[in-house]
């Protein structure tokens, strides 16, 4: 093995290329395996263990594959940014008030930045990237059904599935339906196209059946920003087509609203909470209810943030600082990625985290402006319209340790670096 790459641009012996042969089959069969477990069966009890064991077997395999084809590890600044968050957060091992519950997280971080590394050097290739995106979205369409079913958590109106909590069922949902989206502007087989048409409404209805405000919200972000890029962008050309979309939007939205009565009562009062929100009502003001509690958990993250500024109070740690600082809090987590990983890491963990997704967006912008961006407009759209959701919907969602958020992500990633490396071979040869 030869090392660690920082990958600009191009690059030779790449995972997934003609000559790589049955090595290269057996990691993404391996990596199939892993996705399809991560989704539909890593948070039953008896499942995580056989989730884990496919994802050691995976991790073998990839240091195997670069000793054996002496081949390098590929990373990029994101990735890069991500390994210096790691490795910073190992500082709050000193500031934990129990080293248990921190080692037991930091060991969950550590196995994620791999698995991010691992699925970036192995689904970078178009052809598996295609096939790792597609078995996500199978994946998750599989868990949605199996959650209408009855299969997994539900209870209150609200459903989780297999995926157990209905927030993280929820904001698995988004990134399929991000995911999905994208698949439809790619080149399929027609039923494939079809299949897609017909899962994205689907998955649509699931996240209000979940209950998670955050995802829906997150969704009508998704779903508002990117008709407004499409409309901006051909508005002038097919007049009529952008017409027709938002008749036909108006008509699914309709459809969408008059269904949240057929709801049960607890789920409607949670969006009716939300909805006084939207409406600018204060937040002290509102109904006792998960909302307001949701307020304080995020309040007091901040609170304990202020008094530990730059370097947080540790790993998985808010959770023990919470009643101390407010008696009426009793949370295991923050239930916002912002104020927890401010709680936790501090100021300069927020910003090594979030400059991976800075960059990520900086691709994006410039891609959008590249000379390949009119080629590519309409899944820059949708890529664009989904780093938008996310940031909304990380205001009400603890996900820097959820492996399918990541999963998603780097699937993201891999195509904006495969972009970037066609607008990288165009201009090299002034084509």
């Amino acid at each position: 093995m030869h090392g660690i790459i920082l990958e600009m641009s191009q690059e030779t012996g790449v995972i997934g290329s003609p000559r790589n042969g049955s090595s290269n089959i057996l990691l993404q069969w391996l990596l199939t395996a892993y996705i399809l477990s991560a989704v539909l069966i890593s948070y039953l009890p008896s499942g995580a263990n056989i989730s884990q064991g496919i994802g050691v077997l995976l991790a073998f395999a990839f240091v195997a594959y670069l000793l054996v084809e002496k081949r390098r590890i590929l990373l990029t600044r994101e990735l890069v940014m991500l390994a210096l968050f790691g490795v910073y957060t190992l500082i709050g091992g000193f500031l934990a008030v129990d080293s248990t519950s921190f080692w037991k997280m930091e060991t969950t971080l550590f196995q994620l930045i791999a698995l991010v590394i691992i699925v970036y050097n192995i689904a970078r290739n178009e052809a598996s990237r295609l096939l790792s995106t597609k078995v996500f979205v199978l994946a998750v369409t599989i868990a949605s059904v199996l959650a209408f079913l009855g299969v997994g958590f539900s209870a209150e109106g609200r459903i989780g599935g297999v995926l157990g909590n209905p927030n993280n069922y929820g904001a698995t949902l988004l990134f399929a339906i991000a995911l999905a989206t994208y698949l439809v502007s790619t080149r399929l087989r027609k039923w494939q196209r079809v299949l897609l048409i017909v899962a994205i409404p689907w998955l649509s209805w699931n996240v209000l059946l979940s209950g998670s405000r955050t995802a829906i919200l997150g969704l009508v972000v998704f779903v508002g920003a990117l008709l407004l890029l499409y409309t901006r962008r051909v508005v002038t050309k097919r007049p009529f087509r952008v017409i027709m979309t938002w008749v036909l939007l108006a008509g699914v939205l309709t459809a969408g609203f008059s269904s949240i009565f057929n709801l049960d009562l607890r789920v409607q009062r949670r969006l009716d909470n939300m909805w006084l929100v939207v409406r600018g009502t204060n937040l002290q003001d509102l109904p006792e209810g998960s909302l307001i509690t949701r307020y304080r958990f995020i309040r007091t993250a901040f609170q304990v943030w202020r008094d530990h500024p730059l370097l947080g109070v540790g790993t998985n740690q808010f959770r023990y600082y919470a009643t101390e600082y407010n008696p009426n809090v009793f949370a295991s987590y923050a239930h916002s990625d912002y104020a927890e990983i401010l709680a936790d890491f501090g100021l300069i963990g927020f910003l090594l985290y979030y400059v991976f997704f800075f960059l990520l967006s900086m691709r994006v912008l410039r891609l959008r402006v590249g000379a390949m961006a009119a080629r590519q407009a309409l899944s820059l759209d949708i890529v664009t319209a989904f780093l938008l959701s996310f940031f909304v919907s990380e205001i009400g969602f603890v996900l820097y340790y959820n492996k399918n958020m990541w999963i998603g992500v780097t699937l993201i990633l891999c195509l904006l670096q495969t972009w970037d490396r066609e607008r990288h071979a165009v201009n090299s040869h002034g084509i």
